[in-house]
């Protein structure tokens, strides 16, 4: 506003207080006088808002700088800006991930004082907190980290997996539509440790299997997820053999004065090849003390068709209904069709903060997730004579609670900078059921885990070359195992063996330490050792089998050390190299669980089992020629030692066993040799233009056991491309992703057991053929808080299905969704 009208106002204002002293005596007007003061700045002062160019969502933290003058913008994009402009015409936005503008008042109010920063394609101050636990600077650690922010979520992925599959740089299996087990470094599920707001999510029955837990995370609550490549054992302890994968839900926000700060998002979609209805908001309340932000989401997913062009072995040409009483196999009138594949989910998040002074932060974290009836894809096409093999196969209602209370003080001590406390409870609840066809009892399996965790994580500066973080972690399983099997016509009910002995437990623990020094401005240094303890027992019910054993008791330990350098060549070239160790202890789900892994075989007890352990060597390079360009490419080779793999077993001297009604070959998870991972991934971003960018990936990968077998999770050379357009109310995303071919004699010999997954070569051999898909998606801003986001997946309508998948991908789907900020 210009500075005469404000004086003019000032004047008027000081006149009316007068007015009142002199004539009414009012011992209040200074108070009158006060409040219209107030008022008058509240309706003159002049704000800016400053949003992202891509999503139109309000950007925090924005200096703006005038000739003598500084201000910045609050958590909803706002600053008032009357004060700069007294002083001078022209004011700088300044951020470290957007390009810097400049703006004369003039341009400020054509622009009704609503700006847009363009995204810089290189961040070159980033951050993460996934590598230590603690934010850090990227181009400072030696690993390989790729991190997804909220505006991944822009063209409406089907669940958490798909928003880590976007990234081009990890793979994702899925056995059924409501799945998704990302694999990476041919490492999968209990392989790789999953994070959730700092709380370690890896349970003591996560499988070696393809794991679809990851679903349970709301993607439309995340604010960003980081992916660590590598042994993460140093900092996290067992399961991070492959790497991490740490999730970051939104954050309570605080105002920055003494206003009340509301905020929130809503969003309603559709995606025509499952007939996808899905639902979401989320609203923030925050003062300058306490804050609070609410989450719910939504979505009903119906069969999924595939798509026209590619290998008919993925048609479903047949399926079971039960008509009459009777199991009847019925000819599927459209085989695109993926009948019994749709499902329904639910998510909730709750989180509060509260600060105690400047340097204390509390926080509540509550997490509700569920999932009605899951069927389980692969199992219903599985292949019997004439017919399939079963009737029903579905996962029941899942359901996963998460509550944790943090503590983060950032008052330097004697001992610390900054520590943060983490205490979390964890109730996860999952059943299967399964029925053969023409058979009439209901096998039902039912799995509780109560999830105790306690997490202390410290920093200190000693000076500014050197930098120790440290702590301790603690994590308790109880597993409660149910089961029986029930007769449909009749509703008798009778018990039958449990997956896992009922009452076990699981307990782990270790306390760690890295030390991060700089002994010159090109070099950094890391060392890290962590030392962990994990530790287990139960009873077996002999009521079904002659186990050799009535209970079991089992300890394991193993130190991790790792060392890391990166060294900056020049401030555009930096060289990473990282030799790191990371274990995996048995888990209850290794040692003692009975089930059937795949047709005509069973998996038994085997209580000798000892960790399994993998050396990695990494190298990368990162060059970053401009703020436009970057390129980095890493490679690394893996050794494997002691490797925990399915294979041929005895129980009491016999290799087969009756199991469930059938005479099943005995299995059992083993410590089977050495072998080893070698590959590289790289990708390349840059700004064509101030409106075009291109991003593009590439991962490749291979992997043998000790015996020259492939292994199970290595995956396909596989990448994707992006070029966007971007303008103020426009944006245009066209990608590509890809996935190579596994041939026959490729894949691994637990894949050879399921032929009826994989397509046919010539010879009429199972293989995983390649498949590329071209997608388009797009958004138009109708005003400043309401935006329409279009596209179509799949446009030419390839029938593919991912490597190791149970369930063929969506044809050719077309995708509408309606945003709304407020």
């Amino acid at each position: 506003m210009n500075s005469k009208i404000t004086d003019i106002i000032g004047l008027l204002i000081q006149c009316f207080s007068f007015f009142l002293r002199k004539y009414f005596n009012l011992k209040k007007a200074r108070v009158f006088s006060l409040f219209f003061i107030f008022i008058s700045f509240q309706l003159f002062a002049q704000n800016v808002r400053v949003f992202d160019s891509r999503n139109h969502e309000p950007i925090d933290d924005v200096f703006i700088i005038g000739d003598s003058l500084t201000t910045i913008t609050n958590s909803q994009g706002k600053a008032t800006i009357t004060k700069l402009l007294e002083v001078t015409d022209t004011l700088v936005f300044q951020h470290p991930s957007f390009l810097t503008v400049k703006y004369s008042e003039k341009k400020l109010k054509e622009s009704a004082y609503n700006l847009y920063l363009t995204p810089k394609i290189v961040a070159l101050e980033e951050f993460t907190v996934s590598a230590n636990k603690w934010e850090q600077k990227i181009d400072e650690l030696p690993l390989r980290i790729s991190s997804l922010q909220r505006d991944q979520l822009f063209f409406q992925p089907a669940n958490t997996a798909d928003l880590i599959g976007s990234t081009g740089e990890v793979y994702i299996q899925k056995s059924q539509q409501g799945g998704g087990s990302p694999m990476f470094r041919g490492f999968a599920a209990n392989r790789i440790l999953l994070v959730y707001d700092g709380v370690r999510v890896n349970n003591a029955i996560f499988r070696s299997g393809n794991l679809q837990n990851i679903i349970l995370f709301d993607a439309n609550s995340m604010e960003s997820s980081e992916i660590v490549f590598g042994p993460g054992s140093t900092i996290y302890g067992s399961d991070a053999l492959g790497g991490v994968i740490d999730f970051r839900t939104l954050n309570p926000e605080y105002s920055k004065d003494s206003s009340l700060l509301i905020y929130g998002q809503a969003k309603v979609g559709f995606a025509s090849a499952a007939n996808e209805y899905n639902g979401h908001v989320h609203f923030g309340i925050g003062g300058k003390r306490l804050s609070s932000i609410t989450s719910f989401s939504y979505a009903n997913f119906n069969d999924l068709r595939m798509g026209t062009n590619g290998p008919d072995d993925y048609l479903r040409n047949n399926y079971v209904e039960r008509i009459d009483d009777k199991d009847s196999l019925l000819t599927n009138p459209n085989p695109r069709d993926q009948i019994s594949s749709g499902y329904q989910q639910l998510n909730l998040v709750q989180k509060f903060g509260f600060k105690i002074g400047e340097s204390i932060q509390l926080g509540l974290n509550l997490t509700y997730a569920h999932t009605d009836d899951i069927p389980r894809y692969d199992r219903l096409i599985v292949p019997k004579e004439k017919g399939l093999k079963y009737a029903e196969w579905f996962y029941g209602p899942q359901d996963w609670i998460n509550a944790s209370f943090t503590v983060l003080n950032e008052k330097k001590g004697l001992f610390s900078d900054e520590y943060r406390l983490i205490v979390a409870y964890q109730l996860s609840k999952e059943s299967r059921h399964d029925r053969k066809f023409n058979q009439l009892n209901l096998r039902n399996r039912m799995e509780t885990v109560d999830v105790y965790s306690f997490n202390f994580d410290l920093n200190k500066s000693f000076n500014p070359e050197v930098q120790l973080f440290y702590g301790i972690g603690i994590t308790g399983n109880k597993i409660g195992s149910d089961a029986d099997e029930k007769n449909i016509s009749t509703g008798q009910v009778t018990p039958v063996p449990t997956r896992y002995p009922d009452g076990s437990n699981y307990w782990g623990g270790g306390i760690y330490a890295l030390l991060k020094w700089k002994p010159g401005s090109q070099w950094i240094l890391n060392f890290g050792l962590r030392y962990s303890l994990v530790a287990m027992n139960g009873t077996f019910d002999t009521t079904f089998f002659p186990f050799p054993k009535s209970d079991f008791k089992q300890f394991s330990n193993a130190i991790t050390p790792s060392v890391g350098a990166v060294y900056h060549l020049s401030s555009k070239l930096r060289i990473l190299a990282n030799i790191g160790q990371g274990f995996r202890a048995p888990n209850i789900d290794d040692v003692a669980k009975v089930f059937d892994s795949t047709p005509g075989n069973v998996v038994v007890p085997n209580t000798d089992l000892k960790p399994e352990t993998v050396t990695s060597f990494d190298l990368g390079l990162t060059w970053t020629p401009s703020e436009r360009v970057q390129w980095e490419v890493s490679g690394f080779y893996s050794i494997l030692n002691d490797m925990m793999v399915k294979a041929p077993f005895e129980i009491n001297g016999e290799d087969s066993i009756f199991y469930d009604g059938e005479l099943s070959k005995v299995e059992a998870i083993q410590n089977l040799g050495n072998g080893f991972i070698y590959g590289f991934q790289t990708t390349l971003r840059a700004s064509l233009s101030q409106r075009f960018t291109l991003k593009g990936s590439l991962v490749y990968t291979q992997g043998e056991d000790g015996n020259g077998d492939p292994l199970r999770h290595v995956t396909p050379l596989f990448g994707a491309a992006h070029i966007e357009y971007l303008d103020k109310h426009v944006r245009v995303d066209l990608n590509i992703g890809s996935s190579g071919e596994i041939s026959n004699a490729n894949l691994a010999p637990s894949e050879l057991d399921k032929p009826y997954l994989y397509a046919k070569d010539e010879g009429g051999n199972p293989f995983s053929p390649s498949w590329t898909l071209i997608n388009l998606n797009a958004s138009w801003f109708i005003s400043n808080s309401v935006r329409l986001v279009v596209g179509v997946d799949n446009i030419f309508d390839k029938r593919y299905r991912g490597y190791s998948s149970g369930i063929s991908g969506p044809g050719r789907n077309f995708l509408a969704s309606i945003v709304v900020h407020f």
